[in-house]
């Protein structure tokens, strides 16, 4: 017999190398993420997935399951098996220049002040209804 994958809508990010492109997922999901170096000496991410510790390399993405778990995928297998979700519900919402400016000020603002928060954290306080 052959069986279709049912469609489902994930949240995944390519991993740059950088530790900050997981802001979309918030600290408190990625809190136990361990930023390591491969083989080679380059930087990497360690995450433990029902299947135990996988490595998530540069250019790799880094998904969150329909379970809230996490787990790297390769950059071939992505495009092979996902697709951008686009629905009109799910659109994303374009902010002006200034509050973009004001965003990142916030931002800035907390980091100096010592707290540690996400994009989305800022983005939720201006959300219009």
């Amino acid at each position: 017999m052959e069986y279709r994958k049912k469609p489902v809508v994930i949240k995944a990010v390519q991993y740059d190398g950088n530790f900050r492109c997981l802001d979309i997922f918030g600290i408190s999901e990625v809190w136990n993420f361990i930023v390591s170096k491969d083989e080679e000496g380059n930087q990497c991410i360690k995450i433990s997935t029902l299947e135990g510790e996988m490595t998530a390399s540069k250019g790799d993405y880094i998904i969150r399951g329909v379970k809230g778990e996490f787990y790297p995928c390769k950059p071939d297998i992505f495009e092979m098996t996902y697709e951008l979700a686009s629905t009109s519900s799910q659109t994303e919402r374009m902010y002006s220049e200034e509050e973009v400016r004001l965003m990142l000020s916030e931002s800035f603002k907390a980091s100096q002040e010592g707290y540690d928060i996400t994009t989305d954290d800022i983005i939720k306080q201006f959300k219009k209804d």
